[in-house]
């Protein structure tokens, strides 16, 4: 009798197993998932930001609407202090300072990187923020059990993913670490808007 409640109790309070999907039923799960992600051209997000390097510290609230090629990041500092707003399209980014300078070039790498300091991904960030390796060059990448990323490594960046969120049916990063040895941003996104 006393077996019998040790076993009861022992197999009350074991976690029941959740199936791992087989490799190629992960390859079929990334797939599908990646061509929903991929199709979103319209979609906006709110969040936070913050970048470390080794000499300073930046946070921000940051603000991101993605029209197909065209964008715009705005970037507000604590208290609304320095403010910037990125947009841009595939081939001009124009960025403006809270003190009305502005400043335009090819990309928003180049104008961050001259103008405030830093070497942020902007270009590879669009598709990570929605959970996608950047097309233009090869990836690393670990998955969890649905498919989703753990994490890329790609250009030189790790890119890894803490926890999703599920919108409109799809599971969207909700806070991710991007880092190089001289640079790391972590990205709290604390709303999706999709369409």
């Amino acid at each position: 009798m006393c077996g019998l409640a040790v076993a009861l109790v022992a197999c009350a309070t074991t976690p029941p197993r959740l199936p791992v999907a087989a490799p190629a039923d992960l390859a079929a799960l990334e797939q599908a998932r990646q061509q929903t992600l991929a199709a979103l051209h319209d979609w906006t997000l709110t969040g936070r930001i913050a970048v470390h390097n080794e000499n300073e510290n930046w946070s921000a609230t940051l603000h991101w609407a993605q029209q197909a090629e065209a964008y715009t990041l705005n970037l507000i500092g604590p208290l609304g202090q320095g403010a910037v707003q990125i947009t841009g399209d595939r081939g001009s980014v124009l960025m403006r300072l809270a003190d009305g300078q502005s400043f335009t070039a090819n990309d928003a790498e180049t104008l961050l990187r001259e103008h405030a300091g830093w070497s942020v991904p902007v270009t590879g960030l669009r598709y990570w923020v929605r959970g996608l390796p950047d097309p233009r060059t090869t990836a690393q990448k670990g998955l969890d059990e649905a498919g989703r990323p753990l994490f890329f490594e790609q250009s030189g960046w790790h890119i890894e993913y803490a926890r999703y969120a599920r919108v409109n049916g799809i599971d969207l990063p909700h806070k991710l670490t991007i880092n190089n040895p001289h640079l790391q941003v972590r990205l709290v996104i604390d709303r999706w808007d999709l369409g």
